[in-house]
């Protein structure tokens, strides 16, 4: 039987994911399946399911097409009748990132790579946007496709705090013009679009263990408002930690801002705040909505790293989640399995809004999950 981890501890109730109306995707049959790529065996299923009709099935971690030597910061958008999905690439042994990768899917379980939307080798070398690409994200805005990264250049700024950029383009696709060629929006990472139901486009990042936010101008590629610190020691006070990775979505009138927290002894918290308007004061729900801990991590490597190139286990580990609305019109958690030891690979749970304001995951942390499509 796999092993899956995601290091993962949360309420018994918690099904995001973005909101994208998806009514051609209503129906999903999907079979589970292994795979194995130039010898390794990647995380897969713990067995092979039968497709049934009016029933979404998948097996967690998923990596059927996608990047083999792993993937953080997933962001999930659905169009045209298929879904798209954009990362934080692992570094293949001994190259440089490729730039930014755009890979579609049926079904949320099969994907493939379609397009390189940003090819390092045509950036030129004095570019700020040049290395790195953490973090992004693609958003449909006003029939148009908007693409947020985060970059820097390593010969200029090397080890420095990233900033984000933003791109356009008429189809999801690509080409994409970048509306930020010569600095970015602001220094910062893991920064979040959101557009909000009056119109207003927020972005939300953190910085410093801490979350900013300013409205944007997409068309304009420039911020409307001046960045401002909105969570932080002075507005969470004893609730406080090292922040990271917002997210935020918008149901009937309540806004949820998820984020990660760093503990003492490896202990990873994934919170959610509530507000009733976009700009905030936001609210810290009093328990986790997931824990992660560093005995539940997977601990097996499995791709080849050459020898000065090894898997270099990062000091700490951010988790970086969506909400996204998916098969049958229902919400889905996306973000990415632990990093601690192994390869990161693309993870998909349920989630849910109690009605009561508050967020729960129904069944965190296991290999095979199965959902009933209304």
């Amino acid at each position: 039987m796999i092993k899956f981890v995601s290091r993962l501890h949360c309420p018994a109730s918690l099904f995001p994911m973005r909101a994208t109306p998806v009514s051609t995707l209503g129906r999903v049959l999907v079979s589970a399946t292994s795979m194995v790529i130039a010898g390794s065996e990647l995380p897969a299923a713990a067995e092979t399911r039968a497709p049934v009709e009016g029933v979404f099935a998948w097996a967690n971690p998923i990596t059927d097409g996608l990047n083999r030597y792993g993937q953080k910061d997933v962001h999930i958008l659905a169009d045209a009748g298929n879904w798209y999905l954009v990362a934080t690439e692992m570094r293949v042994p001994a190259q440089e990132k490729r730039g930014l990768v755009l890979y579609r899917s049926p079904d949320l379980v099969h994907w493939r790579e379609v397009s390189l939307l940003f090819d390092r080798e045509t950036i030129p070398a004095d570019s700020w946007y040049r290395d790195e690409w953490l973090a992004p994200e693609i958003h449909q805005i006003n029939g148009k496709y908007f693409a947020l990264f985060h970059c820097r250049n390593n010969r200029q700024r090397p080890y420095r705090l990233p900033g984000f950029g933003l791109a356009v383009a008429d189809h999801i696709e690509g080409p994409y013009r970048n509306l930020t060629p010569d600095r970015p929006l602001y220094w910062g990472n893991n920064t979040n679009l959101f557009a909000a139901p009056d119109g207003r486009i927020h972005l939300y990042w953190d910085r410093d263990g801490r979350i900013y936010s300013a409205e944007l101008d997409p068309e304009k590629g420039s911020l409307k408002t001046e960045p401002g610190e909105i969570l932080g020691p002075a507005t969470l006070g004893k609730q406080f930690r090292f922040l990271d990775a917002p997210f935020v979505t918008e149901r009937n009138g309540r806004y949820y801002m998820i984020t990660s927290s760093f503990y003492a002894g490896y202990i990873i918290r994934v919170r959610y705040l509530t507000a009733s308007s976009a700009d905030g004061p936001w609210t810290m729900a009093a328990e986790p909505l997931l824990t992660f801990i560093e005995s539940e991590a997977d601990s097996t490597l499995r791709m080849p790293y050459p020898p000065g190139y090894s898997f270099a286990p990062p000091t700490q580990v951010i988790f970086h989640h969506q909400i996204f609305r998916g098969p049958g019109g229902l919400d889905y958690l996306a973000y990415h399995s632990s990093e601690k030891y192994s390869e990161p690979h693309l993870v998909i749970e349920p989630i849910k809004f109690d009605g009561a304001g508050g967020l729960v995951v129904p069944a965190p942390k296991q290999p095979q999950h199965s959902v009933s499509l209304p």
